[in-house]
């Protein structure tokens, strides 16, 4: 049987075809092939969750995506919707506090062309002292190895209401920058990854009316090296991890931990994990281990 199109031209409802010879199904895959999107509609248990997303049937095509949930952070409603490509995307998140307490809405920008990615987040929470945050960065693969860059603005109203009078600037404002370069390559049967990065933070204090400038301070500076490696040793898969963190004044802390992870290894179906850490940051030094072995039912 020819085609639609050789049979009929363009368009079998385009008035110049016998539509007496076109069958209903004929006609609604004809059109179903002219709509670039796919709906999609889900519903989650006892209808307290929803879904839609519209995914494109070609790639240059942007998608979009919303949602209505239950927060069981905040035991309040979350939707959000989503806009975009891997180019370019906006997608918007509101999650209603009960009891009439406002809502916290976090708005995002992302996008990427080639080894180049970049974000600017904005989110507003009238709960938390009227809390608004604004948060950019960006990133760019280079061979081997990726560098990154963040900085963080977050701005609290802490001065109570009846005070303000008596301020020129009610505020309280912390940034926070972070820049850092990490990277992963392959080593024997296993992958070693690594992630080195510094941390710097200010804080602004509210201004009193009698005070000539806004108060500030410094906290001091955290250089901080992640790295680990997980492959294949034996039958099972090895772990490792450790973390080194340098606070400027303060003085360094490290962690490290080992995993081995085994399926199946008496025929039972089962799992066997073996788990231990060791730890001295910010808390007197501490370890720690664990073996498990978990049986489906």
């Amino acid at each position: 049987m020819a085609s639609l199109t050789e049979s009929y031209g363009e368009d079998p409802w385009s008035g110049n075809s016998d539509l007496s010879e076109v069958t209903a199904s004929e006609y609604l895959l004809y059109r179903s092939q002219k709509v670039p999107y796919d709906a999609w509609l889900r519903m989650g248990p006892g209808d307290s969750s929803a879904s839609l997303s519209l995914e494109p049937r070609r790639s240059y095509l942007p998608e979009a995506s919303a949602f209505i949930k239950p927060d069981a952070t905040t035991s309040g409603l979350s939707s959000g919707l989503s806009v975009g490509s891997d180019a370019l995307r906006y997608s918007r998140v509101a999650t209603e506090r009960p009891q009439n307490q406002g809502t916290v809405v976090r708005d995002t920008f992302e996008g990427g062309i080639g080894p180049f990615k970049g974000f600017f987040m904005k989110e507003t929470d009238p709960r938390d002292q009227g809390r608004r945050t604004r948060k950019f960065g960006g990133s760019a693969n280079v061979g081997p190895v990726t560098l990154y860059g963040e900085r963080e603005d977050t701005t609290r109203t802490v001065i109570p209401e009846q005070d303000r009078r008596f301020f020129t600037n009610p505020d309280e404002d912390v940034t926070q920058r972070v820049f850092g370069v990490r990277g992963s390559l392959p080593m024997g049967p296993g992958t070693l990854s690594a992630d080195l990065s510094r941390r710097l933070s200010g804080v602004r204090d509210p201004q009193f009316f009698l005070q000539q400038q806004r108060p500030g301070r410094r906290n001091p500076n955290v250089t901080e090296l992640r790295g680990g490696y997980e492959g294949r040793v034996g039958p099972g898969i090895l772990g490792l991890t450790g973390r080194l963190k340098g606070t400027r004044g303060m003085g360094t802390g490290n962690e490290a931990g080992v995993s081995y992870n085994v399926d199946d290894p008496f025929g039972l179906g089962g799992r066997f994990s073996a788990q231990g850490s060791y730890g001295n940051i910010g808390t007197r030094p501490t370890a720690q281990g664990s073996l498990r072995y978990l049986l489906p039912f």
